[in-house]
C-alpha cells in the first residue's frame, strides 16, 4: 500500500497561508442535495456567465483557424503581434504617452500571485481595500506580507474613505486599487481619483508601486470610468502596473484570458538578467506555464483586429446584462431590511443586511446564507469570502447577476421576498 507523504514544512506553511475565493464545501454538498431532489438552485454566488451572452464572432474564428494549424510553444510573455495590440489598446483606452509600454499576456487572476511573489517580502505591508477581491489576501499570506486595510463605503456618495487610505499608504510598499469593484460594484468618481493621486504625489508616498485592477472596466452600464488620471500618472513615474481581463470583457470567464501592462520599472536584484519587474514576471511566467494557450491568444488576436465587431458585441452583452441588473435591483427593493447601491459596472450587488439578519435572527452572515440557500434554494456569498470591515458592525452578501437569465433572477427574487416575509413574520 502507498504511503502517505507528509508535505515539508515549507509547504505546510505555504498552504496554510494559501486562502481560497471559492465556496466552502458544505454549500456546494448543499446545492448538490437540492439538485439530486429535483429542485432548482438559483446561483447569485459566483461572478459567471450563461448562453445568454455572446462571444465575438472574430474569436471564434481566429480560434477555429488557431485550431488548424500546429499549437506549438511560444513566447513566454505572449504573442508579441498580440501583445503590440494590447500595448495600443491601452494606450488608447486611458490615454497613455510616453515610455515604452510592456504586456504579458496571461489570466488575470495569475498577475496577482507573480507580482506578490516578486515584490513583497516577509513583514511587507500592502495597502488592500475592505472588501476586497480574495486572492490578493490569499497570496499575501502565503509570503508572510500584511495587509494595510483602507475602507470602501458603497453606502456614501464619495465611496472611499480616503482618511483611512492615508493611514493604510503609511508604511506600505504596494497599493492595489480596484475601480469597477469587486465585490461592491464601487465606480470612483472625479474628485476621488484626484484625491487618491494627491496622495500618492506627497513626497512620503513616492516609492509606492501602485497595481490597478480594472477586470471589469469594460463592463459598463452607465456612466464613465474616471480612473484614466490615475493611470497616466502611476506610467508616467514609472510606478504602476493595470491588471486586465478579457474574460469579463469578452463574456467567457473560463477563457482565462487577460494581461499585465506595465512601464519599465527598475529592479534591485543580484541576478544580472534581471532588472525590470516585467523581466521578473516574463521570468517566472516562462517557469510556471511556458508560455500562455496559442488558440486562446490567436483567438483573442483576431477578436482585436475586428475593433468594429468586439464592440459591438461588448455593448449588445452590456445590454443584456443591464436589464438583469435591473430586474435583481427592482426585486430587492421590495424587501425590507436590505440597503443596497445598484452598481454601474461589473457583475455584482453588494446587499447590506445588517437589519434583515436581526429581524429573522439568523445569528451569523453563514447561517443566513445556509438557511436561504435549504429553504429556497438561493445560493449567495458572503462578506467573509472578501475581507470586510468588520469594525463597521454592517453585514453584506455578494449577489451576481451575470450568469443567469432574467426570468430565472425574477423568479429567485420573488421567492427571496417571500422567504423574508416568512421569516420575520415568524420571529415577530
Amino acid at each position: 500500500m502507498f504511503k502517505i507523504i507528509a508535505l515539508t514544512q515549507e509547504a505546510s506553511v505555504f498552504f496554510n497561508g494559501l486562502g481560497s475565493e471559492f465556496t466552502p464545501p458544505h454549500v456546494f454538498r448543499m446545492e448538490a442535495e437540492r439538485r439530486s431532489q429535483g429542485l432548482p438552485v438559483y446561483n447569485f454566488r459566483l461572478g459567471d456567465i450563461d448562453k445568454g451572452l455572446n462571444i465575438a464572432p472574430a474569436f471564434k474564428k481566429g480560434m477555429a483557424d488557431a485550431l488548424e494549424e500546429p499549437i506549438v510553444y511560444g513566447a513566454s510573455a505572449g504573442l508579441p503581434e498580440l501583445r503590440q495590440l494590447l500595448v495600443e489598446k491601452f494606450r488608447k483606452t486611458f490615454n497613455l504617452t510616453g515610455d515604452p509600454l510592456n504586456v504579458c499576456v496571461g489570466p488575470a487572476k495569475s498577475f496577482i500571485s507573480k507580482l506578490i511573489l516578486t515584490l513583497l517580502n516577509p513583514g511587507d505591508r500592502m495597502a488592500l481595500s475592505a472588501p476586497n477581491y480574495p486572492i490578493w489576501e490569499s497570496w499575501l499570506g502565503t509570503v508572510g506580507a500584511v495587509k494595510s486595510p483602507y475602507i470602501y463605503r458603497p453606502d456614501h456618495t464619495e465611496s472611499l474613505d480616503i482618511g483611512s487610505l492615508e493611514k493604510a499608504l503609511k508604511g506600505a510598499k504596494c497599493l492595489v486599487i480596484n475601480d469597477d469593484h469587486n465585490p461592491t460594484g464601487i465606480t470612483f468618481s472625479s474628485k476621488t481619483v484626484s484625491q487618491i493621486m494627491e496622495l500618492l504625489n506627497r513626497p512620503e508616498n513616492r516609492n509606492i508601486l501602485v497595481i490597478v485592477d480594472i477586470a471589469y472596466h469594460a463592463v459598463r452600464y452607465e456612466g464613465v470610468s474616471n480612473i484614466a488620471p490615475l493611470i497616466q500618472l502611476i506610467m508616467d513615474q514609472k510606478r504602476g502596473a493595470i491588471i486586465w481581463s478579457y474574460s469579463k470583457e469578452g463574456a467567457m470567464t473560463g477563457s482565462r484570458l487577460g494581461a499585465l501592462a506595465l512601464p519599465n520599472i527598475p529592479l534591485h536584484s543580484s541576478s544580472s538578467e534581471i532588472t525590470t519587474l516585467f523581466q521578473a514576471i516574463s521570468k517566472l511566467q516562462s517557469n510556471v506555464e511556458s508560455c500562455p494557450p496559442g488558440p486562446m491568444q490567436k483567438a483573442l488576436l483576431s477578436a482585436l483586429k475586428d475593433e468594429e465587431g468586439s464592440q459591438q458585441t461588448l455593448h449588445a452583452n452590456n445590454k443584456i446584462l443591464k436589464r438583469r441588473r435591473d430586474v435583481l435591483s427592482d426585486s430587492l427593493s421590495q424587501i425590507p431590511g436590505i440597503r443596497f447601491t445598484i452598481p454601474n459596472s461589473g457583475f455584482f450587488f453588494w446587499v447590506d443586511i445588517t437589519d434583515l439578519l436581526h429581524q429573522t435572527r439568523l445569528g451569523t452572515c453563514e447561517n443566513f446564507r445556509c438557511v436561504l440557500l435549504k429553504e429556497t434554494g438561493i445560493s449567495v456569498a458572503t462578506q467573509d469570502q472578501f475581507g470586510a470591515d468588520s469594525s463597521s458592525g454592517q453585514t453584506y452578501i455578494r449577489l451576481s447577476f451575470s450568469g443567469m437569465s432574467e426570468e430565472s433572477i425574477q423568479l429567485a427574487g420573488d421567492q427571496f421576498k417571500q422567504w423574508c416575509d416568512m421569516k420575520t413574520r415568524l420571529r415577530t
